[in-house]
């Protein structure tokens, strides 16, 4: 079964838990796609991303918690 993590954190390299977290699964060879570090100028591909999700049996979403929401580019 493929896993695929969608990342949306807008610092990560300022992030210990989530960059921590990424790293592990990426060593564990599960597939990382780092959203804003793919879409700077915060315009998804909405088809390209749509092929990666049709070829994998789980996602998980990773964001960091602020104040009970998500980062702004996810709710795009």
């Amino acid at each position: 079964m493929k896993t695929t993590i969608l990342l949306f954190h807008p610092d990560l390299h300022a992030s210990q838990v989530n960059k921590d977290l990424a790293k592990a699964a990426q060593a564990a060879g599960i597939e990382v796609r780092d959203i804003y570090s793919q879409y700077t100028d915060g315009q998804i591909d909405v088809k390209k991303e749509q092929a990666v999700l049709e070829t994998t049996d789980r996602i998980v979403f990773q964001f960091p918690m602020y104040w009970y929401a998500m980062p702004s580019l996810m709710k795009e």
